[in-house]
């Protein structure tokens, strides 16, 4: 049985990945701080959304109001497909908030504590079988970087491992997670799981006649024909 290859909707990317990617794929997006990663993630859940598949948003860097607003500046109708049952958020950020009552924004429809990676990744795996997600949608985890303020590298590696075995590969479920590789710590991190992600999207920015020029390179891509060659963009499209 072969595996339906997808596309992102976003052009600079489906120019490298002429052919699309596999839909059961675990794929890293790593860069510094401001290669507009998570700016990329999201256009990519807008074009899943668009296609009426659902997008879950596990956020540990920002707040879900934050999450909200981002998502809805792209151009999202976000209350649209709140209504639909097509964007949630799984909160990884909140637990941080001491006397607050109840959840940060509606979306909101798990929380997590990254201090407890099993406790996250059965959420995660738990959540998408409560909402009967199967061979479609996306799940974006924003970012790998808070396990490693609690974890060591292995473990880390482990709930990766687990994720794609249990999310991508078994539910078929597209799974983009953000590393930031602005410390040695994170970098290490990146060398670790390479050989097991499908993918690695390696993300940059430079400064250009006084424009900051974002660039995309395709580093391996399991399953899929891709460009080798490396992109600029100073929009998403």
């Amino acid at each position: 049985m072969s595996v339906e290859k997808i596309v992102t909707g976003i052009k600079i990317l489906d120019t490298l990945l002429p052919n699309g990617i596999p839909r059961n794929s675990f794929i890293v997006i790593a860069g510094p701080g401001g290669s507009g990663k998570s700016f990329l993630v999201i256009n990519i859940a807008k074009q899943f959304l668009l296609r009426n598949e659902p997008a879950i948003y596990v956020t540990f860097d920002e707040d879900p109001l934050t999450v909200a607003s981002i998502t809805s500046s792209v151009g999202v109708d976000l209350y649209k497909y709140l209504g639909d049952k097509l964007f949630m958020i799984i909160d990884g950020y909140s637990f941080r908030i001491k006397d607050r009552e109840g959840k940060i924004h509606v979306a909101v429809i798990e929380e997590v504590d990254p201090q407890n990676t099993e406790q996250v990744f059965y959420t995660v795996m738990q959540t998408v079988d409560r909402v009967n997600i199967r061979g479609r949608g996306v799940i974006v985890i924003d970012s790998l970087n808070e396990f490693l303020s609690y974890h060591e590298h292995y473990r880390v590696a482990e709930f990766i491992k687990n994720l794609r075995a249990n999310i991508a590969k078994y539910r078929g479920i597209l799974t983009l997670a953000i590393l930031h590789t602005s410390t040695d710590k994170a970098k290490q991190l990146l060398t670790l799981v390479e050989h097991v992600a499908d993918g690695i999207i390696l993300a940059e920015r430079v400064i250009k006649d006084n424009t900051v020029v974002k660039s995309v390179v395709i580093q391996r891509m399991k399953g899929a024909e891709h460009k080798l060659t490396r992109l600029e963009y100073t929009s998403i499209e």
